[in-house]
């Protein structure tokens, strides 16, 4: 099993906030060489890359690239997918705000970040 005392998980609104922007700045840059290397004909960062970064916090970055670099915005497979992302965290937000085991996942996450060295 792995070893989860190395993970910490952000428990203030600030560290969650510092998360969200270096995720959403990662993602940001992750379009930004994608349509770089797009216009140079190179080796292009993959879909399932860029939306990977949408999933895990990167969607607002990533609607914000695809307007400001004009790209991925005619590709209609790959907007969908963005906005199933996207619906997919509004469901996930919305689940843990609700649920009864919204509790328990609170818990889940304080244990594994109290185990932080």
């Amino acid at each position: 099993m792995p070893d989860l005392s190395l993970i910490h998980v952000p428990q203030t609104p600030a560290e969650w906030l510092l998360v969200l922007l270096a995720i959403n700045a990662f993602t940001v840059l992750l379009f930004w060489l994608d349509k770089r290397r797009a216009r140079n004909n190179d080796w292009r960062i993959p879909e399932a890359v860029l939306l990977g970064a949408s999933f895990f916090g990167g969607s607002p970055a990533a609607f914000f690239a695809m307007r400001k670099f004009r790209h991925k915005t005619k590709k209609t497979s790959f907007r969908v997918r963005y906005w199933l992302v996207v619906i997919a965290q509004i469901g996930l937000v919305v689940y843990y705000l609700t649920s009864p085991d919204a509790a328990l996942l609170q818990q889940v996450s304080s244990s594994v970040s109290s185990t932080t060295i």
